[in-house]
This record gives structure tokens, C-alpha cells and sequence, in this order.
């Protein structure tokens, strides 16, 4: 069946000798697989510069029931993402965001508040000119509509990455921050008086690898980021 919809594209893999297996995040129907045959046409365009990670895209689909890789008819980009692209800091950070979203959600999972979180932190990573805090960010934020969102009410130096709250002495187990990374934490949680762009560099990477030890915990399967690497390299954390 024949629809149109806004997507944002997630994930990209080389299929055969012209074709790209593409996972896109819809605002309709959620994230759908998709099978896109390149073209050497030059009334259509070669299509891979619209399948860059974070991609907002304009969509005519081709939906099926019983179908393991949907078709897309037409495609053109939505919004101006020049910024995005032309940087490597910005680039990095998008795989990034597109890997840990990606990771973190069902295939029937069909939800505007996904949806709208995604696209909002992909507008501010176009946007914006301090880069450093949007991984932390967007990681905290989209915890909220996935479920597991920290409990910012809770008291104590140590935040338990099992139970999500902050308590008074370190838990039973190895998954927890510790005081300071905690402290950096709260400070993100808009529960600290200290502003987070104090935060070092270093803290801000302890923060950023316990948040993605949280989100392993609490999602069956998220396994790691390979993007975080890549981050780390290009975009000192």
C-alpha cells in the first residue's frame, strides 16, 4: 500500500552490487527496513548522499504486509543538513545518535514521542555550536519515553546503574557511578548547582561510557556502540 511519511534513516548496509538495505525511523508507521536500488539515472540522482545517518527524509513507500524489506518509491531530503555533513565532529556524533536509537528499539515500536525526540536532536545537531554535552544529552532524554529514566528525586552520592536512582552507599554489585561521576550526573539531571559545561573533558567520557552501561543494563539487546570508538577518536570527549 502506497503512503507518504516523514523518516529519519538510522542505519545503512551495502546489499549486492546496487542495492542498500536501509533502516528508517518513521514518523507513521516506526522503524521499517527498506530495500534501495541505486540508479544511475540522471533524471533521479544517485541516492546515497540521502542515506547518511540522521537523514531527514520526505517518503512515498511501498508497505506490505508479510514482506521482510519494504520498497521506497520516491525520496527527497526534508530539511537542510548541510552543517551536519560537511563536519566530522557533527558526523560522528550522528552515527552515534542513529547507532544508540537504533539499538535501543523494537522493529513494531511506533511512537511519536520517539519519533519527535530523534528529530528534535537531530535539528540541534545541526544547529548547535557547543557540540560536547549532546550525546549525554539525547542518551538521558530519549531514556525517558523508552522507560528507564533516572530518578532525579532520589538522594545519595552513588547512582545505581540497576534501579536507577542515587543512594547513600554503593550497591551490592559493580553497576554503579561513583561519587564524582554521579555528582556529573545530577548536574545533567538539572539537580546540581554546577554548571555542566564545568564538567572536564575526562569526566564527561566516564559519564558518557556509564550511560551507555546503563542502557545495556536495561535493554536486552543493546550491545555496545562501535560509533562510541569512532566518537572518542575524532571528538575528544
Amino acid at each position: 500500500m502506497l503512503s507518504k511519511t516523514e523518516g529519519i534513516v538510522l542505519h545503512s548496509i551495502k546489499q549486492g552490487e546496487r542495492g542498500r538495505i536501509v533502516k528508517i525511523y518513521t514518523r507513521t508507521k516506526g522503524l521499517i527496513p527498506f530495500i534501495v536500488r541505486s540508479t544511475q539515472s540522471k533524471r533521479k540522482g544517485d541516492s546515497s548522499g540521502l542515506l547518511m545517518p540522521l537523514r531527514v527524509l520526505d517518503l512515498e513507500v511501498d508497505i506490505r504486509e508479510g514482506r521482510s524489506l519494504q520498497t521506497i518509491r520516491y525520496m527527497s531530503a526534508a530539511e537542510n543538513q548541510f552543517a551536519l555533513y560537511n563536519s566530522p565532529l557533527r558526523s560522528s556524533i550522528a552515527l552515534f545518535i542513529a547507532e544508540a536509537f537504533v539499538k535501543s528499539i523494537e522493529e513494531e515500536d511506533n511512537s511519536e514521542s520517539l519519533y519527535q525526540t530523534l528529530l528534535k536532536w537531530t535539528r540541534k545537531l545541526e544547529k548547535a555550536d557547543a557540540l560536547a554535552e549532546i550525546p549525554i544529552r539525547f542518551l538521558l532524554e530519549l531514556s525517558e519515553p523508552l522507560g528507564f529514566q533516572p530518578h532525579a528525586e532520589t538522594q545519595g552520592p552513588y547512582f545505581d546503574l540497576r534501579e536507577g536512582v542515587f543512594q547513600d552507599h554503593p550497591p551490592h554489585h559493580p553497576d554503579f557511578l561513583d561519587g564524582e561521576i554521579s555528582s556529573s550526573l545530577r548536574a545533567y539531571l538539572g539537580t546540581e548547582i554546577v554548571a555542566t559545561h564545568a564538567i572536564s573533558k575526562e569526566l564527561r567520557r566516564r559519564l558518557l561510557e556509564g550511560l551507555v552501561m546503563y542502557y545495556r543494563i536495561h535493554i536486552p539487546q543493546f550491545k555496545g556502540l562501535s560509533s562510541f570508538e569512532v566518537l572518542r577518536e575524532v571528538y575528544s570527549l
